[in-house]
């Protein structure tokens, strides 16, 4: 799994009431098509649990990619990271 620190955010989970978010993961990218389709990436939010200090996933999801994003994928992935911070309005550290 891929992880990137973002400036941490607090939000509002019910079964754990105010948490801070400070890391995005990507899990997989998948159904992407350099031939002028798009793709897939799954990712998570992150923090750590301030009881245990250990980390807890308070979400995950998948998002399309569309294929102007996949067109400029290179030898690295950040352009795929850059896509999904944007969407979400997260800022990558």
């Amino acid at each position: 799994m891929n992880n990137r620190q973002i400036q941490p955010i607090t939000s509002w989970f019910p079964n754990s009431g105010d948490v801070t978010i400070d890391t995005l993961s990507l899990t997989d990218f998948y159904h992407y098509h350099f031939d002028n389709g798009g793709g897939k990436v799954s990712y998570s939010l992150s923090g750590t649990d301030l009881v245990t200090q250990s980390p807890i996933n308070y979400y995950s999801d998948t998002m399309d990619v569309p294929s102007s994003v996949i067109q400029q994928w290179g030898v690295d992935d950040d352009v795929i990271w850059d896509y999904v911070a944007q969407t979400l309005g997260l800022t990558l550290l």
